[in-house]
């Protein structure tokens, strides 16, 4: 008997990724810490050792391991999915049986790849690991371009007709296929796995996503979520297209390697992808961190012509006070973000990008109308424009 229900996975999800030592060892403890800055920054569960987690890249001990520790770090205030999918049968068995043991709401799967498995083998993979493990819930993962194998309803019918499956994965563009499976299968969770179709998969049933940019940007999927659910569609298109041009971005680069090299620039060294993935150019990165160091080597007492009152550091966590240089500290540490505070009541927040070589500035404007602040945000563009230079 399967103890969970469909809404349990009604949540936006971090496709972790997992840290890394430079000599390609998991960094256990910038696992956990990511998992706790995650959470705050509004990750509600964790999808762990799937693509974005190079699971496939990860030895099976060092797989249970990273779910062991991501369950540590969540602490019981946010759910984990172990995916545990792998070509061999007896490997899958022995990560579910794991992961179950360990605390995991649920597993998921890939289906055995490189051999050209018939379906039929197919199907009998996923219910030999349900055989072995009858009070699993499993999750389909649908990832047809990178297993040569796509899931509908016409041939996952046997599988979303099992109470073991629990829901699917969907990391697939063909949102015709995940509304047709979702008609058939009403009790089974549809989950997003493209990031960049989250807004069209919520329109098409999708009740939940799984992303690799929600490791950096997960505010900006709430922020979908909340737009669609009061059926606000302009907004919501807004914030998806704020999804997508990270997305763009980060694909360029190699997007696995780009969120851990972001989380790097936030202050917890994430390392880079194991071989045969290419770390990120040492050009962009060296100019990235540049950025970052001058604004804390000349700080500035003001900035488009208004006074600085106070500087923030996010990486270790003082205060100044510009006009006195007295020093305070704040408790948020590690974080690779500097915040000015304006004498027109103006906030500034400076962070790196995670994708490409330049600063992002936010500009947290307040004034008695709009056309007051329109003002201001102007008037600091302008000088954001001259970072640039």
């Amino acid at each position: 008997m399967v103890n969970v229900k469909p809404e349990q996975f009604q949540k936006i999800w971090s496709a972790l990724i997992t840290p890394t030592n430079e000599d390609e060892s998991v960094n256990y403890e910038a696992l956990e810490r990511i998992v706790e800055l995650q959470i705050q920054d509004g990750a509600e569960g964790f999808y762990c050792c799937g693509s974005s987690g190079e699971g496939l890249l990860l030895t099976l001990e060092e797989r249970k391991q990273v779910l062991e520790h991501v369950l540590k770090a969540a602490d019981g205030r946010v759910p984990v999915i172990s995916h545990v999918g792998t070509i061999r049968t007896r490997d899958v068995v022995d990560l579910a049986r794991h992961a179950m043991s360990a605390g995991a709401l649920a597993v998921s799967m890939i289906p055995p790849y490189y051999y050209k498995f018939s379906m039929d083998e197919i199907m009998g993979y996923y219910e030999d690991v349900i055989r072995a493990i009858p009070d699993v819930p499993a999750i389909v993962y649908n990832i047809p371009q990178f297993t040569g194998v796509e899931f509908s309803k016409e041939n996952a019918g046997r599988l979303l007709s099992n109470e073991n499956i629990v829901g699917i994965k969907h990391t697939s563009t063909n949102l015709y296929s995940l509304e047709r499976m979702g008609q058939a299968f009403p009790g089974k969770a549809l989950i997003n796995g493209f990031d960049e179709q989250l807004l069209g998969a919520l329109a098409m049933g999708s009740c939940a996503t799984i992303g690799t940019t929600v490791n950096l940007f997960a505010p900006l999927f709430h922020r979908v979520r909340d737009a669609f659910d009061r059926g606000d569609m302009a907004q919501a298109y807004r914030w998806q297209h704020a999804i997508n041009l990270r997305v763009e971005e980060t694909v360029k680069l190699g997007i696995f390697n780009a969120m851990k090299y972001g989380w790097t620039l936030r202050g917890v060294d994430c390392g880079f992808c194991r071989a045969p993935f290419r770390p990120l150019d040492g050009a962009a990165r060296e100019k990235m961190a540049q950025l970052m160091a001058d604004l804390r080597a000349k700080p500035p007492v003001e900035i488009a012509g208004v006074g600085v009152l106070q500087q923030k550091d996010y990486k270790d966590g003082s205060v100044v006070e510009t006009a006195t240089g007295a020093r305070s500290q704040m408790e948020l540490t590690g974080s690779n973000v500097l915040r000015y505070e304006m004498a027109d009541g103006t906030s500034l927040i400076v962070r790196p990008s995670g994708t490409e070589p330049k600063v992002k500035v936010y500009i947290l404007a307040n004034g008695a109308d709009k056309e007051e602040c329109d003002g201001k945000v102007a008037k600091y563009a302008a000088w954001a424009e001259s970072l640039k230079d």
